[in-house]
């Protein structure tokens, strides 16, 4: 293995580290309404951090946009109270399993998910993408009744996502010189969005 890559994934390692370590995600700003995922800002903050760190030495850096399919249909049918309390929670706390040692996951609406993922490049991206969408579909949803006796919703089997993809390295971005730390994020998300765009218009529940 040549030296700079050796360097670049020490350097990830190092900043992965010092996501859990200094700053743990119980000690950063979550999301207000569920406080499981990450709020956008505190991903905002991380993400500049990141990219300051890894573009000097090219390292990778990786946005999955996720959009849960189908969900305004499931929310009007089963109330959006019962979809909020019994089912969102388990659907947030999934995706951040996938990102607890790999990145950060942060809430960008009821239905929609972003996962940053440093050190990861456009293929290792499209794997977690694949493995996501493959664990919401397959996912068991709402099998028993809640705790206050709700009968259970059985939405198992009902569920699948949408997931757009964008590389840092890969893409191409707009502006020339100094670059904007705010506006090459911003950029790589609505790459990412538009990917999953594209994922919804060709039969949805895919990468």
């Amino acid at each position: 293995m040549h030296q700079p890559s050796i360097e670049i994934d020490l350097l990830v390692d190092e900043l992965r580290t010092q996501s859990t370590t200094q700053a743990p995600v119980n000690a950063k700003e979550l999301d207000q309404k569920f406080k499981i995922l990450l709020s956008p800002d505190q991903v905002k903050k991380d993400f500049n951090e990141w990219i300051e760190k890894l573009g000097p030495v090219k390292g990778h850096i990786a946005v999955l946009f996720i959009d849960l399919d189908k969900f305004k249909a499931l929310n009007t049918k089963y109330t959006e109270p019962r979809i909020d309390q019994d089912f969102l929670p388990d659907a947030m706390n999934l995706v951040e399993s996938f990102v607890r040692v790999r990145g950060e996951a942060a809430k960008y609406g009821g239905d929609e998910y972003v996962l940053v993922l440093p050190g990861a490049d456009a293929q290792r991206a499209l794997t977690v993408a694949e493995e996501v969408r493959l664990a919401i579909e397959h996912g068991v949803y709402l099998s028993e009744s809640d705790v206050e006796g709700r009968a259970p919703l059985n939405l198992t089997g009902q569920f699948s996502a949408s997931v757009g993809v964008a590389s840092y390295r890969d893409c191409e971005f707009r502006e020339e010189g100094v670059v904007d730390l705010d506006i090459r994020r911003q950029q790589l998300i609505r790459i990412a969005d538009e990917a999953m765009y594209r994922a919804k218009h060709q039969g949805k529940n895919q990468v």
